[in-house]
């Protein structure tokens, strides 16, 4: 079963996450209500990230999904609060009732401070335990998506496919790894050449060979930024540069992907060969504690063995 607080782990850094939650929460009340409705995500959004009903026509049920998952302490109330406060003042809409979504359980004190609290508010006032959110997620099969399980099962079809056919299923593996890994490392790359402006030749070349479909110049771009003679804060965007929407490190998606294939080369007896791959170099420095620094100042929470 998963946790709630993977999603810091499957996205890199707590903003990933937070994004990541709030999307969770919408396509799993999507499954509960089939006029439910997400907000697209800016600031000051008034107390409300997705809603039941129409505009206008009735009053709304309301979502607001706050990933604490430290506990809930005196500013993480004062949120609460706030957001309360900013749906039901809203001129927009009104509220009939307003709903609480946590990724964590609350404790003793925590409970008992939000019952009093929500006892004493103007409209109704309910929290979405997180075991519940957890429970709509499996039995609707979104958390397979949410919680990113499809690479391992991705892989895990590969085999069973190749086996009925009498097929040694490990090259299949490998091509169909490094080819979503080259994909992920050309974004990476797009998004750090348009940073740098074309201020190094060699990665200019280097990304131009990329592009041109030559994967080992991909895995040595990003190998070359990290341990060549060049401004910190370059090195430091191969970290920081971001997914579109969902706020997940583009070099963090490619350490997941190619995780994957690491435990099955694990149970095939592989990772010996595996290891003289440029993929897995590439993998490998990415992960490197020498970078531990680096990724500190991107933000990453995550922490290598």
């Amino acid at each position: 079963m998963s946790d709630w607080k993977d999603l810091t782990i499957i996205h890199g850094n707590v903003e990933g996450a937070r994004a990541a939650f709030e999307r969770a929460c919408e396509m799993v009340i999507r499954k509960q209500h089939a006029n439910a409705h997400g907000i697209r995500v800016h600031i000051g959004d008034g107390g409300i990230d997705i809603y039941v009903g129409e505009f206008g026509s009735s009053p709304l049920v309301v979502y607001q999904c706050k990933y604490f998952t430290d506990g809930i302490g005196d500013s993480q109330k004062k949120q609460i609060r706030k957001s309360y406060q900013a749906a039901i003042r809203s001129e927009e809409f009104e509220v009939k009732e307003w709903f609480l979504c946590l990724p964590i359980a609350l404790s003793t004190t925590e409970s008992k401070w939000f019952q009093d609290w929500s006892e004493k508010c103007e409209y109704p006032v309910k929290l979405i335990a997180h075991t519940q959110l957890m429970e709509w997620a499996e039995t609707s099969g979104l958390a397979t998506i949410i919680f990113q399980r499809k690479d391992s099962m991705k892989l895990d079809w590969l085999i069973d496919n190749f086996k009925q056919r009498d097929r040694d299923p490990w090259v299949a593996l490998v091509e169909q790894t490094e080819e979503d890994c080259y994909r992920i490392l050309l974004k990476l790359i797009r998004l750090h050449q348009s940073c740098l402006k074309d201020r190094y030749e060699h990665l200019s070349l280097l990304s131009r060979r990329a592009e041109a479909g030559d994967r080992m110049d991909a895995c040595e771009y990003v190998k070359t930024v990290l341990a060549g003679n060049i401004e910190e804060v370059h090195k430091l965007w191969i970290f920081s540069l971001l997914s579109d929407f969902t706020y997940e490190p583009v070099a963090y998606k490619f350490i997941l992907r190619y995780d994957a294939l690491i435990e099955k080369a694990k149970q095939y007896e592989k990772l010996c060969e595996l290891s003289s791959s440029e993929f897995y170099s590439t993998w490998n420095l990415l992960r490197s504690p020498a970078l531990s620094t680096l990724r500190e100042k991107a933000y990453w929470t995550v922490k290598f063995p």
